[in-house]
Parts: C-alpha cells; sequence; structure tokens
C-alpha cells in the first residue's frame, strides 16, 4: 500500500477548495426618481458555461427510466432535496429545518427492527412556478421513483423504506423496513434518493397508469420545473441548455444570474475550450485525469484558471456472472479470475493514466473510509506475479502453447484460446485503460479483444449489463455505494429492466449477509467490521478485480470563484447558488 498512500497524499493535496464571498450591497430605491441622477444602463449578465461529457436525458432529480450509465444533470443545479451532501460528504438539511436525531422523537428504532424518521420542512418553500412545495410534494416523489412499471432502480436507501407520510404540509414521516444507519442523513443519491416532486403537475398524469406516456411526457425535458437554485429556459437538444437564478431558491437567490449547458464529448476539445474561454467550467467528466493533469501544469500555473482533482473513484473490472450472457467459462473460475488479476501490471497501469504517480486498489471502497486501516491488514491482496498467474491456469486445465513464437497464448482441453472481451466506455480514461489491459495480457497469453461503448450507447443500462466478458467499471469509495455494487439484490437483469448497479451478477451469501449488516448497523463500530469482512470475502472470492483509485477531473476559469471538489462526483454542486465572478 505504500505507492496508494503516496498517491492519495498527492491528489488530497491537489484538491482546491474555494469559499464563496458574500454578494455585494444592492443600490438603495428611492420614491423620488426625478431628484436622483439617473443611473447607467446595465450590462447584460453574464452568462456560465458549463461543458459536460454528455447531454442530459432529463433535468429531474432523479433519472425517470433506466437511462444512463453517464452523467446527467447535476440534481442540485434544478431541484432541491430534504438533505444534501457537501463536497465532504457531510450531509446538511435544505428543505428539512434539520437533520434527525437518533433516539429522539424525529428518528425512533421499534422492537419489530422497523424505523421511522421525521422532517420538518421550512415554512414557505415553493416549486418554480409558485406553487407551493409541502410534504405531500414528497410523498409523491417517493411513489413515482418507486413505480414498478418505470423500472427505476432502487439502491439503498430508497430501497429500505416501506412508505412516506404527509401528516399536514410541513411534516415528512419516513417509515422504514429495517434499521439505516444513515437514515439521519437522507442526502442525495441517483437512485437512492428521496426528492420531493410537483404533485400539482404531475398527479394526474402518474395516476392515469402509463408509465411510457409518464416516462415521455415533456414535464421531464423542456417544461421542467424544479425547486432548485435555477430554473430552466430553453432546451435545444443536441446544442444547449440555458436556465437562469431563481430568486425563490431555499438557500438564496444564486449570485450568477444566467447558466448554459454544453455538450463536449472529447475531452481534448473541452479543454481547449477552456483555455480558450468559451466555457467557464468543464465538469461531468468533460475532462478526464489526463487532462486535467495536463491542464494542471500548463494552464493553472498561467493563473487562467483551477483545476481540482478529488480522489473518489475506484475502478475495476466487473466479469460476467450471468450464464446467459458470458461467453467465456472460464472466467466463472475463480483460478481464472486470480490468473488475470496476477497477470495484470497494476502499478504501470495507474502510473500511465495518474501521471506517474500509481495508486493500486485491492478493494472498490477507499482510503477515506474511517474503517479502511483495519481492511487493508486483512484484504486478500494478489500482486503482480506471472509465475503464479501461469501456475492458476495450469490448475484450471490450460496448456500454454508457443507454435515457435513469443510470448505464446493458453489454451483448454479442446484446443480453445482464452480470450474474452474487455469493454470501455468511450469517456477517458477507458479505451486508454483497455488498450493497456489488452497488452499486458496478450503479452502474458491471454486475447481479450476491445470494444469501446460509444457514447450514444452509453445510456443504455442493457448496453452496459449484458456484456459478454469483462467490463471497465467504476465507483464511489464512500458509504453504501462500493457495496451495492455486489450485493445479489441489486443485480442487472432483463427482468429488473436492468435497474441494478450489480451489472456483473455476482451473487455470494456471505458477502450479502455482512452487507445488510452495514447497512443496518446503528452502532459505527458494528458496521465498520461488518464493511471490512464484506470486502474481505469480495477480495477472496474475486466477485470484482480491484484495479486502482481515479481522481475524476474538473476545472474552472480564474473568473469564477465557490467551485469545490467532491466525493461524489468531479464537482461538489451543493454550493452552486455560492459561485460568483470575480472579475
Amino acid at each position: 500500500m505504500r505507492s496508494t498512500g503516496r498517491a492519495f497524499v498527492v491528489l488530497f493535496s491537489l484538491m482546491i477548495i474555494t469559499a464563496a464571498c458574500a454578494p455585494s450591497a444592492g443600490v438603495p430605491r428611492t420614491s423620488d426618481a426625478s431628484s436622483q441622477p439617473q443611473a447607467a444602463p446595465r450590462s447584460p449578465a453574464r452568462t456560465l458555461v458549463i461543458a459536460m461529457h454528455v447531454e442530459p436525458t432529463t433535468l429531474a432529480p432523479r433519472p425517470i427510466t433506466t437511462s444512463g450509465a453517464t452523467p446527467d444533470s447535476p440534481p442540485l443545479l434544478f431541484s432541491s432535496w430534504l438533505v444534501v451532501a457537501d463536497g465532504h460528504n457531510v450531509a446538511r438539511p435544505q428543505l428539512a429545518e434539520k437533520l434527525p436525531e437518533l433516539n429522539t422523537d424525529d428518528w425512533q428504532v421499534f422492537p419489530d427492527g422497523t424505523m421511522r424518521t421525521t422532517y420538518h420542512l421550512r415554512a414557505g418553500l415553493t416549486w418554480q412556478d409558485g406553487a407551493p412545495l409541502t410534504a405531500s410534494d414528497v410523498v409523491f416523489g417517493y411513489k413515482v421513483f418507486t413505480w414498478a412499471d418505470l423500472g427505476v432502480p432502487r439502491e439503498t436507501p430508497i430501497s429500505l423504506v416501506q412508505d412516506v407520510a404527509a401528516p399536514d404540509d410541513r411534516t415528512v414521516v419516513i417509515n422504514w423496513k429495517q434499521p439505516y444507519g444513515d437514515a439521519g442523513a437522507l442526502a442525495t443519491g441517483r437512485y437512492g434518493g428521496i426528492p420531493p416532486m410537483p404533485r400539482h403537475l404531475l398527479e394526474t398524469k402518474f395516476q392515469a397508469g402509463d408509465a411510457q406516456a409518464f416516462a415521455n411526457d415533456p414535464y421531464w425535458t423542456n417544461e421542467f420545473v424544479g425547486s432548485g437554485p435555477y430554473k430552466l429556459d430553453r432546451w435545444e437538444p443536441g446544442a444547449f441548455i440555458l436556465a437562469s437564478a431563481w430568486d425563490g431558491f431555499v438557500e438564496g437567490k444564486p449570485k450568477i444570474e444566467q447558466l448554459k449547458i454544453v455538450t463536449i464529448a472529447d475531452a481534448s476539445t473541452a479543454s481547449a475550450s477552456l483555455r480558450a474561454g468559451e466555457i467557464n467550467v468543464a465538469a461531468q467528466e468533460a475532462i478526464g485525469f489526463a487532462e486535467g493533469a495536463f491542464l494542471k501544469k500548463s494552464w493553472e500555473s498561467t493563473g487562467a484558471g483551477k483545476v481540482l482533482l478529488t480522489p473518489n473513484k475506484s475502478r475495476f473490472l466487473q466479469v460476467q456472472f450471468k450464464p446467459d450472457y458470458n461467453t467465456q467459462r472460464a472466467l466463472l473460475d475463480l483460478r481464472v479470475r486470480r490468473a488475470i488479476l496476477q497477470a495484470t501490471d497494476r502499478e504501470a497501469l495507474s502510473g500511465a493514466i495518474l501521471d506517474g504517480e500509481p495508486a493500486v486498489a485491492h478493494a472498490l471502497t477507499g482510503p477515506s473510509e474511517e474503517y479502511f486501516a483495519d481492511l487493508d491488514r486483512v484484504v486478500t491482496k494478489y500482486p503482480y506475479n506471472l509465475q503464479e498467474a501461469e501456475r492458476l491456469l495450469t490448475d484450471a486445465g490450460f496448456t500454454k502453447r508457443t507454435d515457435g513464437f513469443a510470448p505464446g497464448y493458453f489454451v483448454d482441453a479442446s484446443g480453445q484460446r482464452l480470450s474474452f472481451e474487455l469493454r470501455a466506455f468511450a469517456a477517458d480514461p477507458g479505451p486508454t485503460e483497455a488498450a493497456i489491459l489488452a497488452s499486458q495480457w496478450k503479452n502474458f497469453g491471454i486475447d481479450a479483444p476491445i470494444y469501446v461503448i460509444p457514447a450514444a450507447q452509453s445510456q443504455s443500462l442493457e448496453q452496459v449489463s449484458a456484456y459478454p466478458g469483462v467490463r471497465i467499471e467504476q465507483t464511489g469509495l464512500n458509504g453504501t455505494t462500493p457495496i451495492g455494487k455486489l450485493q445479489s439484490q441489486f443485480v442487472a437483469t432483463a427482468e429488473n429492466r436492468w435497474s441494478g448497479v450489480n451489472r456483473g451478477g455476482w451473487v455470494n451469501a456471505d458477502f450479502d449477509r455482512l452487507a445488510n449488516v452495514y447497512v443496518a448497523a446503528l452502532d459505527r463500530a458494528q458496521r465498520n467490521q461488518a464493511a471490512v469482512q464484506a470486502f474481505k470475502v469480495a477480495s477472496d472470492e474475486l466477485g470484482d478485480i480491484p484495479l486502482y483509485y481515479l481522481s475524476l477531473a474538473s476545472a474552472y476559469t480564474s473568473d469564477l470563484e465557490g467551485m469545490v471538489g467532491g466525493y461524489n462526483g468531479d464537482t461538489a454542486w451543493d454550493n452552486v447558488f455560492q459561485w460568483r465572478w470575480v472579475r
């Protein structure tokens, strides 16, 4: 772990956290305008231009269908939540007045193992069209995002909720099926959160019962009405999204009046646009680590802008365990998976991606978790060792042939070469990773033809769940996110419209049991111990093949202030209303 620790120290040192400043005072009004000098005409408001790698499918706080292995619009731009998390993953109340506290009236645990948490909404909340935002809108949001016909993924915590009630307009009561340790910090989540939805606009359409018509309603795109800091003005598909600051936002009107979202699929193009001043922010994977590191050296030093490199992702190989889709049964043999890992030079791989700073990972979770030191002492590690990899394949029934050519290749008893497809997303660093891995394995004797998933297809979860061999995947490092990638309840199948995050389909009863303890434990020590044991099982059985830790990169021009890196993405959007121009 020496190289991992060194890389994380370097990467954390690169994180740039800037605080937003207070707004300037306004000009006082007077009732006698004729006696006062006329103010000079105001110049047009500057527009903040944000580049994303992929165009959003919706502006909603959560995807309405099973779309998207790639970024949607930042949900905190257009929506508000009961609770939000900042760049350090610390929760704060947003629509709610305060966070529930365990063993109070706001967080009760019952003898049968169920729970209840209560949130009290702030007074005077509204939607962007002026309609009141009430507790019933949170209840309606829960109904929408648990509608089975939509097939929306149900990750933790929404999967643990029994029901949501609104005894009055400002009280939200969440009844839980079981204990959940993070119930007091019910923050945003791509698939797990419970956002309010505008009942006055959508309830009649929802009650009609036509899921397809509901999902295709223009509300989700060019007629979106939210409750976040920015309000949709115009959406030109394939071109741009325009939005303006909403003065009714619960945490205060944004300091920047106008916002524009554009899509730039190529990282080098996004980088060039940033340097040319054509965009102000490159986020949501618009640039990868390579471009981010390049910008930090060649651009940030000039004072033209800032680069955020936030170590918050674990890259890994997700093996296809579902028999209906796996075309190389050898991958189901643990010895073969171990051989693949030990034939992978992860220091060279991560060093090539991370500008010479290797950060080898031995588990999906990472050093930011408080239990990580304990896990690192017990997790099964597989060092780069070609001799051991060859021995494992020999034990699994493979023979290495050379046919007079080095380095040779492995075949099974029937003479079939050991080969499996390697898939990667088009977004950086996927293609580079795939090329390095395929080259390493070929030099060892394993064929791995590469298939790069086009950006246009990466929004299809069937595309990223029904692959035949191995796919490069990533996960966040904190909380239930990495655990969920391996839980059997989240296996993605055709029956659930590919709506699970366990897209490889690995199933292990011991891991599930420990994962359930981790999720449910209210005692932090018990929770940490369960996480350590669960990831130890995953490392023993290689339900995933861990590779390295990656920093997501984002960048912004120096005339902008307040942008912060985050553990849940390359940018912490929770404070976007505080961003401001400094010149």
